[in-house]
């Protein structure tokens, strides 16, 4: 088997997988490797690709829709590459490895690769590195045939021995527990001579409905906490409601209850005293964005609480492949019906919904906000896995690469700190900006030390 990839990283990839028993299955499983370096991919595998993420039961930021709107919005970038690898049997599409190279150089001298999947990093700044940045996909992976994931593995195992020739780098961010990456390649890797780094990087709590019938049934099997919390909050939706639950259908009505969400969701965050992730107003276009690639799919689930005083809660969710994924939501803690928790009615909403339409799993996706355990005490773990192999390198590629790691980590932590400032500015002036920013890092790290 002969696998050849030069840089700047050649599309010649000649592989085939190292295949046991007779002939007969050998021919079965063969497989051919193709790579795209440019956008025409999208439009080239248009007609598969989300053929093979539903049969792959794969998550929601592979699909074609995520993928391609987040290389438009945070990919694009004079320092990175696209690196798509797709792998056919009898020019049947079996497996799609979506990966970009990013590039750091000093003065027209490449210094340093990183090969990432789509969907994660996506820094403005490629050219510093940034190997924390992991991006605002929740879970990804390696879309694989079920038929084919032994010999799929063979092969990416072959392909990551010679891509750890060609770059510094190989990182996966927010794999999650049951996936390929982590079930099938993992274990391979761990007998490579690679430095292979395994990291927790987040938890996802999800709500699993098999087996329920409807709402009742849901409530009653919570904690009594919870229950009677939910409760309360249906009690508040009933005969004389203190909010009214509305579903955003028209394209105007889209674009109205767009900007409210996002005003919802900033100003919460921006009151606890962080950036929130629409101050990158890359973030603003890749959502709006995906709310109209959504909406034309129909795949969008958008409602909002209205009280007397205007719209309370809104909460936003993308109806994929029997799932849903609970995206992005916003709640004014200062209308009139705050204290029924809106918020919770929109989230009872979507489990009344997931039942009449027969879905099973409602992804809470990434972090452990109190309010998710009251629907749920299921999670899963998200990793990061990263792959070095620096036994080829000299030494002065290990110290430059080094090197980059700590500019890298310096200009990160700058820029967050300089967001954190700007949050306090604009809560505080210029008068309370440097004191209040002091207390809230002094609070974060008290935490911090606390475990909390």
């Amino acid at each position: 088997m002969e696998l050849t990839i030069e840089y700047p990283l050649s599309t010649n990839i000649n592989a085939k997988p190292r295949l046991a028993g007779p002939p007969e299955t050998k021919e079965m499983m063969a497989l051919n490797v193709d790579v795209y370096t440019d956008e025409t991919a999208f439009q080239s595998l248009a007609s598969e690709w989300n053929e093979l993420v539903i049969k792959a039961d794969a998550p929601l930021c592979m699909t074609l829709e995520w993928v391609e709107n987040w290389w438009h919005h945070f990919g694009e970038n004079p320092n990175r590459q696209l690196y798509i690898i797709t792998m056919r049997n009898k020019k049947k599409l079996v497996g799609l490895a979506p990966f970009y190279v990013g590039y750091s150089g000093i003065a027209g001298q490449v210094i340093h690769r990183r090969l990432q999947i789509i969907g994660s990093g996506g820094s403005k700044n490629e050219q510093w590195g940034f190997t924390n940045d992991y991006g605002i996909s929740d879970f990804l992976d390696i879309i694989t045939d079920p038929e084919f994931r032994e010999p799929l593995g063979v092969l990416l195992m072959d392909i990551l021995s010679v891509l750890t020739e060609n770059v510094d780098e190989i990182t996966f961010h927010q794999v999650r527990e049951d996936s390929f990456i982590k079930q099938v390649l993992f274990p391979k890797m761990e007998s490579k001579s690679w430095q292979v780094t395994l990291n927790h990087s987040d938890t996802c709590p999800y709500v699993d409905l098999a087996g329920i019938s409807n709402l009742d049934d849901f409530i009653k099997g919570v904690k009594s906490n919870a229950r009677r919390r939910l409760r309360q909050t249906m009690r508040a939706m009933d005969k004389e409601p203190e909010f009214l639950v509305t579903e955003v259908l028209t394209p105007d009505g889209l674009m109205r209850a767009t900007q409210r969400l996002i005003e919802l969701h900033q100003a919460r965050w921006n009151e606890l005293g962080f950036p929130g992730v629409f101050h990158d107003k890359r973030f603003e276009q890749f959502f709006e964005d995906l709310i109209k690639k959504s909406a034309e799919k129909k795949w969008l689930w958008f409602k909002e609480a209205q009280d007397v005083a205007g719209v309370s809660a809104s909460r936003m969710l993308i109806r994929f492949n029997g799932r849903f994924y609970d995206y992005i939501s916003g709640f004014d803690p200062e209308s009139p019906s705050a204290k029924y928790r809106p918020g919770f009615g929109l989230l009872l909403e979507v489990v009344q919904d997931a039942i009449a339409q027969n879905i099973n799993r409602i992804e809470l996706l990434r972090g452990e906000e109190s309010y998710k355990y009251d629907f749920t005490d299921l999670n899963f773990k998200n990793w990061e896995i990263s792959i070095t192999s620096e036994a080829h390198k000299s030494l002065v590629k290990r110290l430059s690469n080094k090197l980059l790691r700590v500019v890298s980590a310096i200009y990160t932590t700058v820029g967050k700190e300089k967001n954190l400032l700007k949050v306090q500015y604009q809560n505080r002036g210029w008068m309370g900006a440097l004191p209040g920013y002091i207390s809230f890092r002094t609070e974060s790290i008290r935490r911090r030390l606390k475990g909390d």
